[in-house]
């Protein structure tokens, strides 16, 4: 079971070639924080089963180093990003409410 990251698969691998310098830095590392936000309400959700917890954990292991390179990235535009921070947040706090 993965939620988005295959803890399973090797690096490398067969993976076609991309260029990812060429990228949009700020909107993937985005769609990874919103990625991190659901991992987290999976681990800290009483619902959650154990194991569900624990692919969470292993998940936000992969999902951090994400959160890294894209911050890394030449097109990365920090101020952006918090902005989109916020709106991932506030989204996620309606969801709850609702």
């Amino acid at each position: 079971m993965a939620y988005f990251y295959d803890t399973t698969r090797i690096a490398g691998g067969d993976r076609p070639a991309l260029n990812v310098w060429k990228w949009n830095g700020t909107k993937h590392y985005l769609k990874h924080y919103d990625q991190c936000l659901f991992l987290k309400f999976v681990r800290d959700s009483p619902l959650s089963s154990p194991a569900e917890k624990r692919q969470a954990e292993k998940e936000m292991v992969l999902c951090e180093k994400s959160l890294a390179f894209w911050r890394r990235h030449p097109n990365y535009v920090h101020e952006d990003a918090l902005r989109g921070i916020s709106e991932l947040k506030r989204n996620w706090t309606a969801d709850r409410a609702a």
